[in-house]
């Protein structure tokens, strides 16, 4: 739901169309915290039952571990050129920095955690429903 001139209560996410963290608020600019955007658009995607996140070139700071909704695509432009940075301080910090309880889809993005490692969906992965 976003509030503004004449939108307030309307929601981003129309049936079988793909949805942005960025139409969230969420900046990929490397230094922006961008959790909140991806929390709002989760709620979206609950409403939803699921849906298709097509992530932007650029890198997504995340502070929080991002609650999915089942049956979610997240989808970068490439490993290079897609990444969530999972930041130091993370008040529930899980191993990806999203956690889904079934039916998550992940292709073309990296997930940066905490400088520590590199988790790398380039070709896709499936996690079983």
């Amino acid at each position: 739901m976003v509030g503004g001139a004449g939108l307030v209560g309307v929601s981003l996410l129309l049936a079988d169309q793909a949805t942005s963290p960025t139409s969230f608020g969420a900046r990929f600019d490397g230094v922006t915290d961008d959790t909140v955007a991806w929390q709002a658009m989760a709620k979206e995607l609950a409403a939803a039952g699921g849906g298709e996140v097509r992530c932007p070139t650029g890198t997504s700071v995340i502070s929080d571990t991002i609650d999915l909704p089942p049956n979610i695509t997240l989808t970068g432009t490439g490993p290079d050129s897609t990444i969530v940075r999972i930041v130091n301080g993370a008040r529930r910090p899980s191993l990806y920095g999203f956690r889904c309880r079934s039916g998550l889809r992940v292709a073309d993005l990296a997930v940066h955690l905490d400088n520590r490692a590199t988790w790398v969906a380039a070709f896709g992965f499936t996690e079983p429903a």
